[in-house]
């Protein structure tokens, strides 16, 4: 689908450009007003990071693990972390396509420490596991492709538990259905 492809600028000025034309044609000084516009909203929205933002990135790279076998990649982040930087909900967009960009993998997980005793686990997959399904049996939901739970359990309980369920489910093949064990 369209929308799984990468946004480029060049792009982002052309979609905007051909929305506003459907509706009636532009002269060229109106195109070349809104094309310079659709420019500076992608540069702004899309190409410029504040630097807390580029440091969670160097710190999730640095925590991201793969099992080749099962085509499972995952990131652990830690609270000490995002407290460090100062880290943003936003700051976290993305983060899990930087594990399921790994080749081979089929499913990729974010699992985020909120607090002592909770874990924020985000799962997405690349191929036929259903993470909806995965994500229920720890009171979670969302897609078949991309769904996500908060775990009532410390980050230390919470990384082993659903990755014995996604393994479990990987192994079997059977979209998501095993058994959440938490302590």
């Amino acid at each position: 689908a369209d929308y799984e492809k990468p946004v480029t600028e060049k792009g982002f000025a052309e979609r905007v450009l051909y929305e506003v034309e459907l509706k009636r044609p532009l002269p060229n000084p109106r195109k070349k007003f809104l094309t310079d516009l659709a420019h500076e909203v992608f540069h702004r929205l899309f190409a410029v990071a504040p630097p807390r933002r580029i440091q969670l990135l160097r710190e999730a790279l640095a925590r991201l693990e793969h099992d080749p076998e099962l085509g499972l990649s995952w990131i652990v982040l830690p609270r000490a972390i995002v407290d460090d930087l100062q880290s943003t909900a936003e700051d976290y967009e993305g983060l899990i396509d930087h594990a399921r960009s790994i080749e081979g993998t089929r499913l990729a997980i974010l699992f985020r420490e909120v607090d002592a005793a909770n874990t924020k686990v985000s799962f997405r997959s690349s191929g036929p596991t259903d993470v909806n399904r995965i994500a229920r049996q720890f009171g979670g939901g969302g897609h078949v492709k991309a769904s996500g739970a908060s775990v009532p359990s410390p980050l230390s309980d919470a990384v082993p538990a659903v990755l014995e369920v996604v393994r479990t489910a990987l192994r079997r093949g059977n979209g998501g259905r095993s058994r959440a064990k938490l302590r």
